[in-house]
């Protein structure tokens, strides 16, 4: 359908309402009916999209395996970011007052236009992958291999206590009314509660292993998973409601899910591309959904 490439990994709506979708080989930025593909040669400088940030002044950037681009006056460039430069990029975020985090390979950056800093090692002692980041009450949370850490505006950095799976476990965290949560690559899911992490138990969410979580305009949060599907817990609701192969998705190993301005659900998985939900996307019902054929003959009001 136009994608560059089926892994879908990361998926954002910018000002002018375009959908982008950051594959393995490139971006594909979707005007409603079709795609348009944005690669090494259009200015990105490696076709590897991580993750997409649109930041509060519309400018749209992409984290890539090697540094960070930028979408300004429709065109592409990369941030000329030398302590970057071939590192793979994984995180973005924005702080309330406008700056830009950047999650790599080599720590966390932060800054604006091409002026940034590495924030402060502490005492680590080699390399550093950063999974995600989090903004959090004026400063950021990084959830990286040397664990959860939260980073002041200054770049100094204070160790925050994670479950108890190992910190090179640690891969996502996102952010509710109950608290914070985080996801590990092979350990569950878990929450900070005042008197400390609790695993959510498997008969509310079966699955061991996360890849991001994102809270939507209209309060869902989404919890997607490597190998399980999606997870999505509706405003008011309890509980999770489980979306997967069983029920239409074209991969249990979903990237990322994104909600755009109507409502549509985009998710991006792993070899299956993309799929939508909600408005005018396509539902569908086969032998997965419990049909035993898939070939339906005739219809009629009983």
């Amino acid at each position: 359908q136009g994608l560059p490439q089926s892994q879908g990994a990361t998926g954002i709506q910018d000002a002018e309402g375009y959908i982008w979708v950051g594959t393995m080989e490139g971006l594909g930025r979707y005007n409603g009916t079709s795609f348009t593909t944005y690669s090494s040669r259009e200015g990105i400088g490696n076709g590897r999209i991580w993750e997409l940030l649109l930041a509060r002044d519309s400018t749209l950037y992409a984290a890539t395996g090697s540094g960070v681009a930028i979408w300004r006056n429709h065109r592409w460039n990369a941030l000329p970011i030398k302590d970057l430069e071939g590192i793979r990029c994984r995180a973005l975020a924005e702080d309330a007052a406008g700056n830009i985090w950047i999650g790599s390979d080599t720590g966390v950056f932060s800054g604006r236009e091409s002026n940034f800093r590495k924030a402060a090692a502490a005492d680590l002692k080699g390399q550093e992958y950063v999974y995600d980041l989090l903004p959090d009450q004026g400063a950021m949370l990084a959830v990286t291999s040397t664990g959860l850490w939260r980073i002041d505006s200054r770049g100094h950095r204070t160790a925050i206590p994670g479950p108890p799976v190992g910190k090179a476990n640690y891969r996502c965290a996102g952010m509710t009314p109950e608290g914070l949560w985080l996801g590990s690559y092979a350990q569950g899911l878990w929450l900070q509660e005042p008197d400390g992490w609790k695993r959510i138990p498997a008969g509310e969410v079966p699955a061991e292993s996360f890849w991001r979580m994102e809270q939507g305009p209209s309060g869902t949060f989404y919890i997607a998973t490597n190998g399980s599907g999606l997870y999505l817990r509706r405003p008011g609701s309890a509980s999770f409601e489980h979306w997967s192969e069983a029920n239409g998705l074209p991969s249990n190993v979903v990237n990322c899910a994104y909600e755009d301005l109507e409502r549509n659900l985009w998710i991006g998985t792993d070899i299956g591309g993309l799929a939508r939900l909600g408005g005018k996307g396509v539902s569908n019902h086969g032998v997965r959904q419990g049909l035993p054929s898939p070939c339906v003959f005739g219809i009629t009001a009983g």
